[in-house]
């Protein structure tokens, strides 16, 4: 681009399961591109059936980045996710190619085109995880654990103050920088791109009826027997588990603690559970132009706002 013109980004939105990985190769195939995944679970190397990575064959299609970046166990952020994002994607418009971003996580995306002003706002299931946590282990323990990656917010922070001790947690969580840091400095938009947003959605009747099916699929393609590795490998364990949907569940079965039906059960409640959440984060992600995923034409219709933007 020449002169003080803005690159332009295109952005696909969606919650899980409702067709993003296709449409993206269709519009990656039509604007010479590559794939930014926006995903916080296909970063993760060796979870590969049960976070619907594009498979071998749709790799080969169009180039995916930021799949399988890292181990299982490291911690991973939205501040190191934007990053990453900005560097591959430079590097996509250096080789003279589309950088498509593409995903369902919200809060990456979201650091990703408007940066982190101060501090992030509040996510309401990591507050209630470390609300359950103080409950359970106290206030100390949560003292303890923001002391080890932010002294100089602890030391400022009374053992007693439990609001204010969670906050401070919930911002390294969720950035990956500690809360002083981001209260000195700012991390804003990078002023190089312009990112032209699309969100992809159904009816949530069918979209609902859709993961169960995927879900369904994601078993028969192998799914136990995946986790069954992991777990004799032990990067699926009882520390870490918790943290995986699906993964979670399929430990409890492989271990005996629930049955076969309770767990696809549960698998596809949370994944329509997470469907929810997903389209909650989207409300606060700005200027997404919404796109029927049912529209046979929704390629051609999100390629001609694109190109006149």
């Amino acid at each position: 681009m020449e002169g003080s013109e803005k690159k332009k980004v295109l952005g696909l939105l969606g919650p899980t399961g409702v067709g993003k990985t296709g449409l993206a190769i269709e519009l990656c195939q039509k604007l010479k591109g590559e794939v930014v995944s926006c995903d916080s679970r296909q970063i993760y190397k060796d979870l590969d059936i049960g976070t619907a990575k594009p498979d071998a064959e749709e790799r080969k299609k169009a180039k995916h980045h930021l799949i399988d970046i890292i181990e299982m166990g490291e911690v991973f952020s939205a501040y190191r996710y934007r990053q990453a994002a900005l560097e591959v994607i430079e590097d996509i418009f250096s080789r003279g190619r589309q950088p498509l971003v593409v995903g369902g996580t919200g809060l990456y995306y979201r650091a990703l085109t408007e940066g982190f002003f101060e501090v992030p706002e509040n996510d309401e299931e990591l507050r209630e995880k470390l609300e359950s946590e103080a409950e359970e282990k106290g206030n100390q323990h949560l003292w303890n654990r923001l002391n080890e990656v932010d002294p100089d917010s602890a030391e400022k922070i009374s053992v007693s103050d439990k609001f204010r001790i969670i906050r401070a947690l919930e911002i390294f969580e969720l950035c990956g920088a500690k809360k002083s840091e981001l209260s000195d400095k700012g991390e804003y938009p990078d002023k190089r791109y312009k990112f032209i947003t699309f969100g992809l959605n159904m009816p949530r009747k069918e979209l609902y009826e859709r993961i169960n099916r995927r879900v369904d699929s994601m078993l028969e393609s192998g799914w136990i027997e995946e986790a069954k590795n992991l777990i004799s490998s032990s990067k699926l364990n009882s520390r870490n588990n918790q943290k995986l949907m699906g993964y979670n569940y399929l430990y409890k079965y492989i271990n005996g603690t629930i049955d076969h039906k309770e767990c696809v059960e549960k698998i596809k409640q949370a994944h329509r559970n997470y469907a929810k959440r997903q389209l909650t984060w989207f409300k606060r992600v700005s200027r997404i132009r919404w796109i029927s995923a049912k529209d046979h034409q929704k390629a051609e219709k999100i390629l001609e706002v694109f190109t006149k933007q």
